[in-house]
């Protein structure tokens, strides 16, 4: 990848994609990585990065993590959506909040780049030769069990209960563009291992989505 502002020269080629560090007026809605509408390139706000970091390891419970292979994934997924053309990110200001967990082609668009990146690290990762990019592959997967484990604390423990009643501010996607994070983290752990863990963890999550979805109370109040 390059970051030399999407002009060739001497030392890039037509298949190398700029990186551009950018930093987003304070109050607009952004992510640590995105592509952006109209460019063949990749966005990275390194301050809203840090401080993604700074809150999925701060906590009990929480293991620390490598920034460079978390960034890893989120540009392997970014490149995702330039490889299934499902470009876009408009970088504006928005108070589409509302939770749900409604599917849309938006959300879709999400699910289709993490299984590109998922794919990839895992095709890296079973090669039968080992190399660097093996190596490195192994590390970005190892990172993102981190962060689940990490997710899985917040939810445990700061989120106490939340699992029982499936917690819509827990389990639920925050808007009609972009599935729950932690949903997606868990998805894309299962996507790369496929052990019975990783898909017991991720039944457990929806589980709970669904918990969350049904108008009907857990108990029946005429029983008290």
């Amino acid at each position: 990848m390059s970051a030399q502002g999407g002009k060739l020269n001497s030392r890039t080629s037509p298949t190398d994609i700029p990186v551009y560090l950018v930093k987003a007026p304070p109050m607009a809605r952004t992510t640590p990585a995105a592509v952006p509408k109209g460019c063949r390139c990749l966005f990275v706000n390194p301050d809203v990065f840090n401080a993604f970091i700074r809150e999925q390891s701060t906590g009990d419970g929480r293991l620390g993590l490598n920034a460079r292979y978390v960034l890893t994934f989120m540009l392997l997924h970014e490149v995702g959506h330039l490889a299934k053309k499902t470009t876009g990110a408009e970088f504006e200001d928005g108070n589409l909040s509302e939770l749900n967990i409604d599917p849309s082609l938006a959300k879709a668009s999400e699910e289709d780049a993490d299984e590109f990146a998922a794919d990839l690290i895992k095709a890296l990762m079973q090669r039968k030769k080992a190399s660097d990019e093996t190596l490195e592959a192994t590390a970005v997967s190892m990172e993102l069990s981190k962060l689940s484990w990490n997710m899985q604390a917040y939810r445990t423990l700061d989120q106490f209960g939340a699992l029982a009643v499936g917690k819509p501010e827990v389990f639920f996607d925050k808007n009609l563009s972009h599935p729950n994070l932690h949903w997606r983290v868990l998805r894309m752990n299962h996507l790369i291992q496929g052990s019975s863990d990783t898909k017991m963890l991720l039944d457990t999550f929806e589980d709970a989505r669904r918990r969350g979805a049904n108008p009907e109370p857990l108990y029946d109040p005429s029983k008290k």
